[in-house]
């Protein structure tokens, strides 16, 4: 199972067609068909009603759609806290001297200029 067939499932829910739905991806709409035709098959339950008009989500492609959505919200999440964490705008850091070195760095990293030499 693949997120681009996950998320070409999601665009055909909101769309309510695989037309539109390729329009918007700029690629075929047989293209789109095929990808969510064998997420279908992977899964095993029809996720849309296609008629003439468009297409209707079905009970089980509701449900799977719904937490698709959600499950995709949260990888995303997870992406962007990882970059984040990465460049190291997100997390924490500590910093640990001996007491008896303090006063010597303390002051200048703080903007005091005291030091002290003993």
């Amino acid at each position: 199972m693949d997120l681009q067939s996950i998320n070409q499932a999601l665009l055909v829910s909101e769309q309510l067609s695989f037309r539109a739905a390729a329009a918007v991806l700029g690629t075929a709409q047989s293209a789109v068909s095929q990808r969510v035709r064998a997420l279908e098959d992977e899964l095993g339950v029809s996720l849309f009603e296609r008629h003439s008009g468009g297409v209707r989500t079905t009970r089980a492609g509701r449900r799977f759609l719904s937490l698709a959505r959600l499950a995709l919200a949260e990888l995303d999440y997870a992406v962007q806290s990882a970059g984040n964490a990465g460049r190291g705008s997100e997390g924490s850091l500590r910093i640990g001297i001996f007491s008896s070195m303090a006063t010597m760095f303390i002051g200048p990293l703080s903007g005091q200029t005291r030091t002290c030499f003993s």
